[in-house]
């Protein structure tokens, strides 16, 4: 045990003799860079790829935030951030009426896991534009907001007492 964050603690002192880890940095470092020379509108759309390529580095940036930051700009992301944000609190708003604790549990974990990938786990892989995670999330969302539009859909006990 004392051995395993041991050597946790080294890769963080050595960052330039672990590849992964300095190749990371070094994406997240040069994607503050991009987003300093476009800070207003960004390298557009799908255009960062290239101009990463062009520039010798790898094809994208291991961070989700800094990706939408460099690809919209600041104020851009900013605006989308609050939108997706405001999205989320009413469809909270209007779900969390219903008299099912259970499903009103399951709401707050999907948010707090929600929270914690797109603000810790997304800064340091693309987590969010993976097929896998984005396909059950969406499903979830579309679920909770018709649950918001229509009461009388229930989560129906499957448990035999």
């Amino acid at each position: 045990m004392i051995l395993y964050y041991w050597t946790k603690q080294e890769r963080i002192v050595t960052i330039k003799n672990d590849d992964s880890a300095y190749a990371r940095y070094l994406s997240f470092m040069f994607a503050v860079d991009i987003t300093r020379e476009n800070l207003i509108f960004g390298t557009g759309y799908n255009y960062l790829a290239s101009y990463m390529l062009s520039m010798g580095m790898l094809s994208s940036v291991d961070s989700f935030i800094l990706t939408i930051i460099c690809n919209f700009g600041v104020y851009l992301s900013i605006i989308i951030f609050f939108i997706l944000l405001i999205l989320l609190i009413n469809l909270y708003i209007k779900v969390r009426t219903f008299s099912d604790v259970y499903l009103l549990s399951f709401i707050r974990y999907f948010y707090v896991y929600l929270i914690i990938i797109i603000f810790f786990s997304s800064n340091f892989n693309n987590i969010l534009l993976y097929f896998f995670w984005i396909t059950p999330v969406l499903f979830i969302l579309f679920y909770l907001s018709l649950l918001s539009k229509n009461k009388n859909l229930q989560i129906r006990n499957t448990c035999v007492h």
